[in-house]
C-alpha cells in the first residue's frame, strides 16, 4: 500500500510528479552519471521533493544503479590511462597486493566504492605504485615523495627573485 500523496508544506492533495533526468560528472575522469529523478511539486504552494519514502527509495536505487554504471566506465578511462605509467593490470594487483583478476573481475561486475577510491588515489598519484611494489617502506616513499616533488617544482634558475 502506498503513501497518500500531500504536500509537507501545506498539506494539500493537489501533487504531481515529474520525472527529471539527474546528471552530474564524476571527480576525477570526468564521466557523467545519468539518471532519472522522480520528484513530486505541488501546485497549491509550489514545494518540491520526495514526498513519501518509497519514492526516496526508488531514486537512491536509481542513484547507486547510475554510480556502479559511471564507477565502471571511470575504472576503463582509468586503467586505459595508467597504461601509460605501468605495464598490466598484473602489476598493478601485484603492487597493491589484490587478488589476481580483480581488475577484470571490477570492469565486469562493477566496483565497488573502496575499490574505486584506490583506483582513484592511483589515478592522482601514480608513482604510490612504486612505494607499493616497495611494501611501502617508509624512507622509500619519503625519498619518493621528495622525488615526485622535485618534477613538479620549478627549478632554481627558472625562480624568480623579487626586489621587494
Amino acid at each position: 500500500m502506498s503513501e497518500e500523496l500531500t504536500c509537507p508544506a501545506c498539506d494539500s492533495s493537489n501533487v504531481r510528479t515529474e520525472k527529471n533526468k539527474e546528471k552530474e560528472k564524476l571527480a576525477i575522469t570526468g564521466v557523467e552519471l545519468v539518471y532519472d529523478k522522480i520528484i513530486h511539486v505541488c501546485r497549491e504552494c509550489d514545494a518540491r521533493g520526495e514526498f513519501v519514502s518509497d519514492v526516496s527509495e526508488e531514486n537512491h536505487e536509481k542513484f547507486i544503479d547510475a554510480l556502479k554504471t559511471a564507477n565502471t566506465a571511470s575504472l576503463d578511462f582509468i586503467l586505459k590511462d595508467l597504461s601509460n605509467f605501468t605495464s598490466s593490470m598484473a602489476y598493478l594487483e601485484r603492487a597493491l597486493e589484490l587478488p589476481q583478476r580483480t581488475l577484470s573481475r571490477w570492469k565486469a561486475q562493477g566496483i565497488s566504492a573502496s575499490g574505486m577510491a584506490l583506483m582513484k588515489i592511483v589515478y592522482t598519484y601514480p608513482w604510490i605504485l612504486k612505494v607499493a611494489d616497495e611494501d611501502f617502506d617508509k624512507q622509500f616513499s619519503k625519498q619518493e615523495v621528495v622525488r615526485q616533488a622535485a618534477e613538479i617544482l620549478p627549478s632554481p634558475d627558472h625562480v624568480c627573485i623579487s626586489d621587494h
